[in-house]
């Protein structure tokens, strides 16, 4: 901060005063002092500062006399008006204090004979915490701070904002001391941390508006040192709150910055080295670039100009004259051959990057749609007002393409589809559509047969992305022709390279089948949309969770460098993290172990990674309900499964993996049901014939059952199962009897007549079971159907009594889910109602 001649010093001491005590000690017993000593003689600074308690500077008042010869840092023992005096006389040197009227804390500055003279005092307040000195060298004034903060948080914050206001506009600042505040995490050790508290905040406005920084911190950004230490109910307790606020404007001058320990003290030195001198820059210095050395061109021509200049006459008349001049010329044909290589570089650019449009240009008018004309959409049925609209947004059109960070020059797109546009994704379904036809009218394509349905699973399209599954090895041969056919017509061709394909059960393929289709191979698993699918689960987890698990571990601990609430720590959760495994858990489930590390990463990220005040139950409730509404990944998995259940008993929804569905829920017990299964209540492990997805989707079912409604028609009656159906029970539990099940007696209807009403007779049931179990107890199977016609519901009585069962009316499930009291159509809910 000062520059003065070799062995001058000028001292800054903040703290407070000891009554009839050595040194210049603060009100809790701890003494400061910032000292800026030169060196050198190119007078750099050196700022130390140093902290003696008060009942370690009794102890020395006795050894006075010893420590004022050995170290001119000792002051006398108290610094009032004779006390200044003596410390100067003591120290040949200028002394400037802030006492404060009770003589309890001060600060003060001590100036060597050099700087005495050119230190001048600007302010200082009543309290003896705040200190303001100028001091000017080379026609620079620099401004210097002493300062020792409050330690009570009311206090503090209105002494930061006394010196905010009064520093503001200053250049060349300088401010240290104790400001009792911790700027950062790293700043506090133990248990102590740091806490964004009012002075905090007040301490960041003087940092922001007066454009300056810790210095030590900006050079240590992840080091850890602490400037005072101290061991309360045997625990340490340690932070750095002694530190040097500089301008922006002084990093040049600043050497170096650093700590050292005392044992005279619990607190530590803060050192800091200046250079006050105008560096003056020179003209720079011309460096050979030694690549030209394996230029032969630049090479062959060096060496001719030095065979010249051996004739010339200096070379024997004056060989330093010669030399210089050899020199000159090397360097300035060396400058201009680098020059021209560059331009050549340059030019090679501009021709790279002009093919590289073409190829652009040539790869986004690869599919040969004709855009302007439109005559896909008028066959399609649109009217002629949309199919303007679309010609505005496509017509003269113009795309760049972004390559390592750099976009290319803009060109025309002729043909084709943009990217990055809402409706490419709709026109380009309208254009793949033929696609899709003509391999479904193909009957030499095979697809997968869904049992009991009739149904096929053959081809699944998504904007660009086709997928097929086929049973046979002619299925796929035909679907090559097909693509060749389609790429033909529309100039869209197949990436090979990205395509791939997997065999599933016995299916192989030989390496000329593998040669002659050109696709990537996958032995257990490929990738669709996003998601692997395969032969082994287990990999598929890992794939489809680890690295998504990883992502979200290195992003928590990006954001825990923020000083967050609690409640922006579970926005972030919520909002930021979460949604990035919403896709993933609406399509496929999510295995045990990734669902508990998810959940521990997410709740220590909620809690800042300390103590959990609050259990996991309570901080996934809403607000209202003491909660911090923290989004539970079950809880979310039970909305989707209930919007899948939504889609299941909607009519007007018809998609392939619904017949999947009844083909599994048809083996529960082999029973053979489909939408029925919905009236039951099935235990887990009698589940484990259903894939996770559907089992998921039940057990959602079975939760949600409580808080809604189900509408039941006659048809709905007489479908109802009678066994598993927690409306029929005997002694509290629901009724399972294997034998009435293979027997084919598994809903109401099954006991009732067809052609009238009311149930059947004791004689028909005993037929029915005889005919599968012949040895059959007669008694007992009348008795067992005597207990299930009284557990059936008196309601259901009613309708089978007065009712009749027609076999062909088309069935409609229809739930109600009740919200705040208001009924919802399940298939209408939204999955953040559900």
């Amino acid at each position: 901060m000062i520059s003065t001649p070799v062995g001058d010093e000028v001292i800054t001491t903040e703290g407070a005063k000891e009554i009839e005590e050595l040194s210049v000690c603060s009100g809790d017993g701890y003494e400061s002092s910032v000292e800026i000593l030169d060196t050198n003689s190119d007078v750099d600074i050196k700022i130390v500062g140093q902290f003696i308690s008060a009942k370690e500077a009794r102890k020395l008042k006795k050894k006075q006399r010893k420590l004022e010869r050995r170290s001119r840092l000792n002051p006398p023992p108290n610094l009032d008006g004779k006390g200044v005096r003596s410390v100067g006389q003591t120290c040949e040197s200028k002394i400037t204090c802030n006492n404060g009227l009770n003589c309890r804390q001060g600060v003060a500055v001590l100036s060597n004979n050099y700087c005495k003279d050119k230190i001048k005092f600007v302010y200082s307040d009543e309290k003896g915490r705040f200190l303001h000195v100028t001091f000017i060298e080379n026609e620079k004034l620099y401004n210097i701070i002493s300062l020792y903060a409050p330690n009570t948080v009311t206090e503090r914050s209105e002494f930061f904002e006394f010196v905010k206001l009064y520093t503001e506009n200053m250049d060349n600042l300088i401010i240290g001391g104790d400001f009792n505040t911790s700027l950062s995490h790293l700043d506090r050790g133990g248990k102590t941390k740091h806490i964004v508290d009012e002075p905090c905040r007040k301490l960041y406005e003087i940092v922001n508006n007066n454009n300056v920084y810790d210095v030590w911190r900006a050079r240590n950004t992840h080091s850890r040192i602490f400037s005072w230490k101290r061991i309360s109910n045997n625990e340490l307790q340690q932070s750095r709150i002694d530190y040097f606020l500089v301008s922006r404007q002084l990093s040049p001058c600043i050497q170096n910055v650093y700590y050292n320990l005392t044992s005279l003290s619990d607190h530590a030195f803060v050192i800091l080295n200046v250079n006050c001198n105008n560096i003056e820059k020179g003209p720079g210095l011309w460096i050979l670039n030694n690549t030209l050395l394996h230029n032969e061109q630049y090479v062959r021509r060096v060496k001719e100009i030095i065979t010249v200049e051996r004739e010339n006459e200096l070379y024997e008349r004056d060989i330093l004259i010669w030399w210089d001049n050899l020199k000159y010329k090397i360097k300035r044909y060396s400058q201009i051959f680098s020059s021209s290589i560059a331009k050549e570089n340059r030019r090679d650019y501009f021709r790279l990057e002009k093919q590289i449009n073409n190829l652009c240009e040539k790869a986004a008018n690869g599919n040969d749609i004709d855009i302007a004309k439109l005559e896909v959409l008028k066959r399609y049925g649109f009217g002629d007002k949309f199919i303007k609209w679309i010609e505005i947004f496509y017509n003269g059109i113009n795309s760049a393409v972004k390559c390592n960070g750099f976009l290319t020059n803009y060109f025309c797109i002729k043909n084709g589809i943009r990217q990055g546009c809402p409706i490419s994704a709709l026109l380009y379904v309208l254009a793949a559509e033929p696609l899709h036809s003509k391999i479904v009218k193909n009957d030499l394509i095979k697809g997968i047969v869904v049992p009991n349905s009739g149904k096929e699973g053959l081809i699944f399209q998504h904007a660009d992305d086709t997928t097929l599954s086929v049973c046979n090895k002619q299925s796929i041969s035909e679907v090559f022709k097909v693509f060749d056919l389609y790429s033909k017509a529309t100039g869209a061709k197949i990436n090979r390279q990205k395509s791939e394909i997997l065999c599933v059960g016995k299916g192989d393929l030989s390496p000329v089948e593998k040669q002659e289709y050109g696709l990537q191979v996958c032995d257990n698993n490929v990738q669709l949309l996003g998601v692997y699918v395969g032969k082994n689960r287990n990999i598929c987890d890992d794939l489809n969770w680890k690295e998504k698990i990883s992502k979200l571990k290195s992003l928590l601990n990006i954001w825990l460098q923020r000083q967050l609430t609690l409640q922006g720590r579970v926005v972030v959760v919520n909002t930021l993290m979460m949604s990035r495994f919403w896709y993933t858990l609406f399509v496929s489930s999510i295995p045990e172990w990734a669902y508990n590390e998810i959940k521990i990463v997410c709740v220590n990220f909620v809690w800042n990674k300390r103590s959990h005040l609050v259990k996991y139950n309570v901080i996934i409730n809403h607000k209202c309900n003491g909660g911090l509404q923290l989004v539970d990944m079950k809880c979310k998995i039970h909305a989707f499964r209930l919007k899948f259940l939504g889609r299941l008993i909607n009519d007007e929804y018809d998609v392939l993996w619904k017949h999947t569905f009844l083909y599994f829920v048809s083996k529960i017990y082999n029973m053979n049901l489909g939408l029925e299964v919905l009236f039951m209540q099935v235990p887990h492990c009698e589940l484990k014939c259903l894939p996770i997805v559907y089992i998921e989707m039940l057990e959602a079912w079975y939760i949600l059952r409580q808080k809604s409604e189900l509408k039941l028609s006659v048809e709905n009656i007489y479908d109802q199962p009678l066994f598993r159906n927690p409306e029929i029970v005997l002694k509290d539990k629901p009724i399972l009897w294997y034998d009435f099940i293979n027997a084919g007696i598994i809903t109401l209807k099954d006991i009732c007549y067809e052609v009238k009403t009311g149930f059947l007779p004791d004689c028909a049931i005993v037929e029915i079971i005889q005919n599968v179990f012949e040895n059959a107890n007669v008694n007992n199977v009348i008795d067992r159907y005597h207990c299930l016609i009284c557990a059936i519901p008196d309601d259901w009585k009613q309708t089978v009594q007065s009712e009749l069962h027609h076999r062909n009316t088309k069935r409609t499930i229809d739930i109600s889910v009740i919200i705040n009291h208001v009924p919802f159509e399940l298939p209408l809910c939204t999955v953040n109602k559900l």
